[in-house]
């Protein structure tokens, strides 16, 4: 009997092959409507998969990483960081909105850019799927059908979770009408292949649509979601606590995903919310946001990984912008790296291969040997007493005399003390 590794990502890792054995590629996912601000609660999300995903390479396994971007949403609300008169694109699809910055094609490119430029240097290997393409390529169609053959069954399945039961008539299908582009539809009736028939409330019209032929449409996302996992056969993804609550949308994708799309749900982890200054962070409010971006400007991209590695998913924690804190999470990577390089600091057998987990997957790509380290409140001390345009003379002249660093350190250890001056 294979024994169950210890450390979070890799169990989930496991329990992905024991669902799913013996197969040639794995597939990991994860997503988001590209509504707002991708914050760093999102990326959550993003980083837990990724640890899946470096647990499963670590095991030998092929990984396919996909992030959708669902650009094909509609533009529900406009947000507080964003001008009012964009009410008149409500309905719309996000990627039809146009951006509020006037830099990008869109409103959802505007947000999708911005994250995709942050996660460089993440070390993760992700591709990228824009979900409006998709549609509009009709790459749905046959699934589509499926859902809307079925749609008695789907809205049996709903229904059991419900206060109040669809209609009776329900489809589950939204179509974006072929004039206006909006989605103030009503489908009125349907050929049971691939024809639509349909109200538009906003230019008061009826209307056909194939779309097989033209990817008008797209269903709600609670069969949206397991259609997905069918079309690209996903093997694990994770889910945030509202989705992963009971009767949520996760429970609603397992059902329909295998009555449906007769196939199995992919391996699940929930996680928790991800808190500034002790409050849930919110990207439509614009309460407490902070990005990636802010992130990397006090940490490192191997400490932001080390913080979210450290912590369960299914634990929420807070992330550190007060000196005193962000001084002590520096020195706890400090002391799991140089365990790593000296097993014999560790307390016991249990604790050393934990923090031996934690920092491999913070790094990434290992050193040989153990990188030129400066203490975080030291370096903070040098960076505000040492101009930083002599920061490469004169700060690594003093670490030297203070034997905060080797004499003879190399242009490799310089870039690493440079690294950490830059951030405190």
């Amino acid at each position: 009997m294979t024994n169950q590794p210890l450390f979070w990502s890799d169990q989930l890792a496991f329990g992905v092959t024991k669902k799913f054995p013996d197969q040639k590629e794995y597939v990991c996912a994860s997503g988001i409507s590209p509504s707002g601000i991708v914050h760093a609660g999102n990326f959550r999300e993003i980083i837990t998969t990724d640890f899946v995903v470096k647990s499963l390479k670590n095991m030998g396994e092929n990984i396919r990483f996909i992030y959708s971007w669902d650009d094909y949403d509609r533009f529900r609300k406009v947000p507080e960081n964003v001008p009012d008169k964009f009410e008149k694109y409500i309905g719309l699809p996000l990627s039809e909105v146009p951006d509020p910055e006037g830099c990008h094609d869109s409103y959802a490119h505007h947000f999708e850019s911005r994250l995709e430029e942050e996660l460089e240097g993440m070390h993760m290997d992700i591709e990228f799927i824009r979900q409006t393409e998709m549609f509009e390529k009709a790459e749905y169609a046959d699934l589509i059908r499926k859902g809307m053959r079925n749609r008695h069954k789907v809205k049996e399945i709903l229904d059991q979770y419900r206060r109040e039961p669809l209609e009776t008539s329900y489809y589950p299908l939204r179509v974006y009408c072929t004039e206006c582009g909006k989605d103030f539809t009503e489908v009125t009736d349907y050929d049971e292949k691939y024809t639509v028939k349909y109200y538009c409330e906003e230019c008061d019209g009826k209307r056909e649509l194939n779309f097989k032929e033209k990817g008008n449409v797209k269903p709600p996302w609670r069969i949206d979601w397991p259609m997905r996992w069918k079309y690209e056969s996903v093997d694990f993804e994770p889910a945030g606590k509202e989705h992963s609550a009971a009767g949520g949308s996760r429970d609603t994708a397992n059902e329909l995903v295998q009555e449906i799309y007769d196939d199995d749900f992919p391996v699940h982890q929930m996680y928790e919310f991800v808190t500034k200054d002790g409050a849930k962070i919110s990207s439509s409010s614009g309460e407490n946001i902070f990005t990636v971006s802010m992130l990397k400007e006090i940490y490192s991209p191997e400490m932001i990984r080390f913080l979210f590695a450290s912590t369960k998913p299914n634990k929420a924690f807070e992330i550190p912008f007060e000196t005193e804190e962000i001084f002590q999470r520096y020195e706890n990577f400090d002391k799991v790296e140089s365990a790593y390089y000296n097993p014999e600091e560790a307390q016991d057998d249990k604790q050393r291969e934990q923090w031996k987990r934690i920092y491999e997957l913070s790094m990434v790509d290992i050193p040989d040997e153990k990188p030129a380290r400066v203490s975080f409140k030291h370096a903070s001390f040098i960076a505000q007493t040492v101009p930083e345009d002599e920061w490469e003379r004169k700060a690594i002249r003093s670490l030297k005399r203070t034997g905060h660093v080797s004499e003879d350190i190399d242009e490799k250890g310089i870039e690493q003390v440079l690294s950490r001056l830059e951030r405190a």
